[in-house]
């Protein structure tokens, strides 16, 4: 697998790493064909263009999984369809003590719990997320579980058993999303990417991003950041800060594109 990945950095002319929700894509949409279509053309062109979504890996699409691709912010990084688990064993097990104090044991889908429901996003292998009330990829289903007092008994079994891992909350209108992170967050993938190809890839990384997830990957050495009109302020200033690419439009509207077609000189 090493030999693969190092095989495919020393022949790109440019090597860029995307996030995929609400950069590629708007969440819960299909990437359309325009940007579909940009990305193939720039692989074709030599370029390496590999996604890292905070998503399991059911939800990158599959012309995005090959060569390789980076799933559940980065934790998992899936090459030839094998997917390994790059999260040190602490955080694994981190995670397990979490479901089980919750007694969640749902892999996926809706879960009951003293007469409440909460769904489980997944499957996951390196994380996890519960989500509250009706989520538009869950249809049908819909989860009672209060949001603020789910997101409480999260934190404090956290901090009860001293988990190292880090809690999230998001709010999208219909639904509330709560993800649990271990501490191998997208930046250290990148990190290992780079230890990995260094001495036969030395040109920089171009990242496209637009959430606060996305900064520290931005911040590396050797990756040069790439915003669009919906990339929150903080990677603006990061991206001012190093000289990155700044594109006037949202990432899934045309942003991508013109970002490709600028890497490549066009």
């Amino acid at each position: 697998m090493e030999k693969f990945i190092r095989s495919i950095a020393s022949q790109a002319l440019y090597i860029v790493f995307s996030d995929l929700d609400r950069t590629i894509r708007w969440d819960n949409q299909s990437v359309n064909s325009q940007t579909e279509a940009a990305i193939r053309q720039f692989r074709q062109n030599g370029g390496c263009f590999t996604a890292i979504s905070g998503s399991p890996l059911r939800y990158i699409p599959d012309f995005l999984r090959e060569p390789f691709s980076f799933a559940e912010f980065g934790a998992v990084f899936l090459c030839h369809r094998q997917q390994i688990i790059l999260v040190p064993k602490e955080g694994q097990v981190a995670l397990q003590t979490l479901k089980s104090a919750l007694q969640i044991t749902q892999e996926d889908g809706l879960q009951m719990r003293n007469g409440q429901t909460l769904i489980v996003g997944g499957p996951r292998f390196a994380s996890l997320n519960f989500i509250t009330g009706n989520h538009p990829g869950y249809p049908g289903m819909h989860a009672s579980w209060k949001t603020g007092e789910l997101f409480g008994q999260v934190r404090e079994i956290i901090q009860t058993y001293s988990l190292s891992v880090l809690c999230g909350l998001e709010k999208h209108g219909s639904y509330d999303s709560i993800n649990i992170t271990t501490m191998f967050q997208k930046a250290h993938a990148v990190e290992w990417f780079q230890r990995l190809v260094r001495d036969v890839a030395p040109q920089p990384i171009y990242y496209m991003g637009d959430g606060e997830s996305d900064y520290g990957v931005m911040r590396l050495d050797g990756v040069i950041p790439v915003v669009f009109s919906n990339s929150v302020p903080l990677l603006h200033d990061i991206a001012k800060k190093k000289a990155g690419i700044v594109i006037g439009s949202p990432g899934p509207d045309r942003g991508v594109i013109r970002a490709l077609h600028l890497i490549q000189g066009k």
